[in-house]
């Protein structure tokens, strides 16, 4: 699966679509119902990994934390330009 293909308006759009031919209600109710399940993934996620990092006591990652970060986005950036 490619990288963002989770979060794209590809997937909704021929849900729209044939939504739309049965009536406008059904197409903003497919609308608001991605909407509605997407922005519940992000925040149960985001939740989910806060809570997990809070239990972690990693005095290491405490005094290198921006180091880390920085490595963490540097490889990001190198796969994306590398398309990877």
């Amino acid at each position: 699966m490619p990288f963002g293909v989770a979060a794209s308006p590809d997937l909704i759009v021929p849900v729209f679509l044939a939504a739309s031919a049965i009536g406008v209600a059904i197409a903003v109710g497919a609308l608001a119902t991605s909407a509605a399940a997407t922005l519940a993934t992000f925040v149960g996620l985001t939740l989910a990994a806060a809570a997990g990092g809070y239990q972690m006591s990693w005095p290491w990652l405490d005094q290198n934390g921006h180091l880390v970060s920085a490595l963490v986005l540097l490889v990001v950036g190198i796969l994306v330009f590398v398309q990877f």
